[in-house]
Formats: structure tokens, sequence, C-alpha cells
């Protein structure tokens, strides 16, 4: 990780702590050139992060509103994955927005597979919510992984097998 240092004129932080998980509500960090805002969890047992929070550039009054960069970060302490929340991005795209809407409809979705696979001539798989092994190894593939890192996480979460007798 980097080290270095960021000023900051306001820290706001509001945790609550169960079973060992601290789940932060608000937390907010503002400052004369950004503001970072988090939710989510991290728990101290597995010693993991299940954060989503939203980067801000701020800029002068008078000046248009600055860029937000909404953000997850998820993994272990010592190397957590840090990468850009994919939905908000195609929500703030005025082509792929509506796209994104249609989808989540079935008898959309099942439209526009079936004119794709009448286009293509070919058909298509029905494909299944990724498992966490599977987005994994497609961040990995993207370069938000170390191949190390993925394996790590994948034996971590990897279920626990009874051995069978005989």
């Amino acid at each position: 990780m980097r080290s270095g240092s960021t000023p900051y004129d306001n820290l706001t932080i509001a945790l609550k702590f169960s079973d060992g998980i601290a789940t932060a509500d608000d937390v907010r960090v503002e400052g004369p050139a950004a503001r970072v805002t988090l939710t989510g969890t991290a728990s101290i047992p597995t010693r993991e992060y299940d954060l989503k929070g939203v980067a801000s550039l701020t800029s002068a009054p008078p000046a248009p509103p600055g860029f937000d960069l909404p953000f997850i970060i998820q993994g272990p302490w010592d190397d957590p994955l840090i990468f850009p929340e994919p939905e908000s991005l195609i929500r703030r795209s005025p082509g792929a927005a509506p796209l994104l809407d249609a989808m989540k409809d079935r008898k959309t979705r099942d439209a526009v597979r079936s004119a794709i696979e009448r286009y293509t001539g070919r058909r298509l798989r029905r494909t299944r919510r990724p498992t966490r092994r599977r987005r994994l190894r497609h961040r990995r593939e993207l370069g938000f992984l170390t191949t190390n890192t993925a394996l790590i996480l994948i034996r971590r979460r990897a279920p626990k097998r009874a051995l069978s007798s005989g």
C-alpha cells in the first residue's frame, strides 16, 4: 500500500460493534479538495473489509460541482481490493442506464437474448449469478488483483468438506 498524508478539515466516524463486526454507518473525511464517505463492515475475527464509499472532488461555491467516484473496498486488511462500483458508473451513462434497468425485467432480458441469438445465429448460454470465486477471478483478469491475493481469498472462502468414510 502507499503511504502519505491527506489534509482534511473534518473527520466523522459512527461505528457500532457487535460480535466482532464493526459496522460503519457514517464515516466522512472532508478536506479542502476532496470528501470521502464510507459505509459497511469490518470483521475483526476474519480481519476483512466489506465497505462501499464515494470519493468526491470538491470545488469552490461558484464553480460547478466536482466529480464523484463510487467505490468498493473488500478483502483482507493487509491486502484489500479497491475498485470502482460498476452499477453506479453504468447509471451515469445516458446510453447504458436504461439498458441496466431493462435487463432487470425478465421479459425484456429474454427479448434481448432472443434478438442477439437471431442476429448472431448462436444460442447464448444462460448465466447464473457469479460466485465469489468467479468474481475474484474476473477482477484478477481485469488487473484488480494479483494471483496470490486471489488464491488467498478463494482459500479463505472455500467451504470445508467433511471427509467420508469408506
